[in-house]
C-alpha cells in the first residue's frame, strides 16, 4: 500500500510512484543465529528528471512500530535506482513483520537541501519455509515476502503493436508456476 505522492522537491524532480518497488531480500542468519531467518529491505525506483548536480537519493524505513530502523544509499543500476539490496549489512536485517512506513529522499550537501520525494507503507509478511530440515528448525526458517494483495484488483489493458494483439495483465494469488501464459488470451490457468 502506498501513500500519495509527495510534491516535487528542488528542480522539479520527484517519484515516479508507479515504479517504486519494495521487496525483501532473504537473509539466512539472524542476530548470529544461523537457524532463524531474516530479511533486508530493497527499494526501486525512478524520478522524473536528472537527479542535479551535488545530490544523492537515498531512503529510510521505519519499524512497524514507527523506530528508525534502516537508511538506504540510492545507486543508479542502468534501469532504476535501487537502495539498499547485497550492500546493505546482513546484521542490520530484522525477523520483523508487519506495515514498514518508508520514505525515499533526496540531500544535497552543495545547495544545503535534504527533501522528501515519496513517502509511503508497504506490509510485510512472512511464511514458513518449504525447505527441508527437522520441524524445530523449520518454525524459524520463515520466507519474509511483500504483501501485493492491494494490487489484485487492478488490471493493465494494453496494445502490442509487433504481433498486433491486445494483452491482459493482472495479479493472481498463489503460486505463478501453475500459471502459463498463452499467445492469444493472455494469462490461463
Amino acid at each position: 500500500m502506498l501513500l500519495p505522492q509527495a510534491p516535487a522537491g528542488q528542480d522539479g524532480i520527484a517519484v515516479m510512484k508507479n515504479w517504486v518497488q519494495f521487496t525483501t531480500r532473504h537473509v539466512t542468519s539472524y542476530k548470529g543465529d544461523s537457524k532463524t531467518w531474516s530479511w533486508t529491505p530493497v527499494i526501486r525506483f525512478d524520478t522524473t528528471g536528472p537527479i542535479p548536480s551535488g545530490a544523492s537519493y537515498y531512503a529510510v524505513v521505519m519499524q512497524p512500530n514507527g523506530a528508525p530502523w534502516a537508511e538506504l544509499d540510492c545507486k543508479w543500476e542502468g534501469k532504476y535506482y535501487q537502495c539498499g539490496g547485497p550492500n546493505y549489512p546482513e546484521d542490520k536485517a530484522t525477523a520483523a513483520s508487519g506495515v514498514f512506513p518508508f520514505s525515499i529522499k533526496m540531500r544535497n550537501p552543495l545547495a544545503g537541501t535534504d527533501v522528501t520525494l515519496f513517502s509511503g507503507k508497504v506490509k510485510i509478511d512472512k511464511a514458513p519455509s518449504t525447505d527441508v530440515g527437522p520441524p524445530t528448525e523449520r518454525a524459524k526458517q520463515l520466507v519474509y515476502f511483500t504483501n501485493q494483495e492491494w494490487a489484485m484488483p487492478i488490471g493493465y489493458v494494453f496494445y502490442d503493436p509487433v504481433p498486433n494483439r491486445l494483452n491482459v495483465a493482472f495479479w493472481v494469488r498463489g503460486d505463478e508456476g501453475a500459471w502459463t501464459r498463452t499467445s492469444s488470451t493472455g494469462v490461463r490457468r
